[in-house]
């Protein structure tokens, strides 16, 4: 009985102790702390969590590059400004809850990691456009990050992706698509939708042919379908088709 009560309080501490679950508050949406790309662009890039404890609220842009991190570090929860996140090239399989709350994070990089799928927190994220979510495990592209309004980039090279949600086509914001070293076998004509694509990256996946609708992304500038099994002659029609863009075969 003595271990049980002993097991309870234990319990009760680990839900009531501040530190066990890290929040964000906010007073309010401060304009100011959302960048434009251009804008983050001329902001410094930290790279070591203690430099960026010494100031969090002027932190935009943070690294955590090769850590071997298997949990995304407390301290992240306190750069409650951070416009860009990366955590590329650990040992992370999941996200903590704070960060849906993050209602500055624009563009989330978490390459090189063990994800199987994308966490939910990520489809909480307010402002979220651009999400890298290359050489994980994961085999579909969610439906619920779609549906963000800002949403600009996806970048699902190198996983296990088999197909594309038709609701992606919908996305006429899209300017980069990268869904190389994936087993795709079919592209819909409906990609001719996405009149703003820029990037469209298809390298080698199960692709024998694709839709003649391509032809309707004269913003492409550049366009991989190299290790596929497209013939010669689709490509050439491509390339007279889109003399802007660049075609890689």
């Amino acid at each position: 009985m003595k271990a049980f009560r002993s097991l309870l309080l234990f319990s009760i501490l680990i839900i009531l102790y501040p530190g066990c679950a890290p929040k964000i508050e906010y007073n309010g949406f401060e304009e100011d702390k959302l960048f434009t790309q251009s804008e983050l662009y001329q902001l410094p890039t930290y790279r070591s969590l203690g430099e960026a404890m010494e100031a969090p609220d002027s932190v935009y842009k943070i690294v955590i590059f090769n850590k071997d991190l298997t949990k995304v570090p407390r301290q992240v929860a306190k750069l409650k400004y951070l416009n860009i996140l990366e955590l590329t090239m650990n040992k992370l399989s999941d996200l903590p809850e704070y960060v849906g709350d993050m209602i500055y994070l624009q563009d989330l990089y978490v390459a090189r990691n063990q994800f199987d799928e994308v966490p939910p927190v990520v489809f909480e994220i307010e402002n979220l456009r651009c999400v890298i979510f290359d050489h994980n495990r994961i085999s579909e592209i969610p439906v619920e990050i779609l549906s963000k309004p800002g949403i600009e980039e996806l970048h699902f090279g190198h996983n296990q992706i088999t197909a594309i949600p038709d609701e992606l086509y919908s996305i006429e914001q899209l300017k980069v698509l990268k869904l190389d070293q994936n087993k795709i076998g079919y592209l819909d004509p409906a990609i001719g939708n996405l009149v703003n694509l820029r990037v469209l990256d298809l390298q080698g996946n199960n692709l024998y042919e694709v839709p003649y609708e391509l032809t309707r992304l004269k913003n492409l500038s550049e366009l991989n379908i190299r290790h596929n099994q497209i013939e010669r002659p689709v490509v050439d029609s491509l390339r007279k088709a889109l003399p802007d863009t660049r075609v890689v075969f």
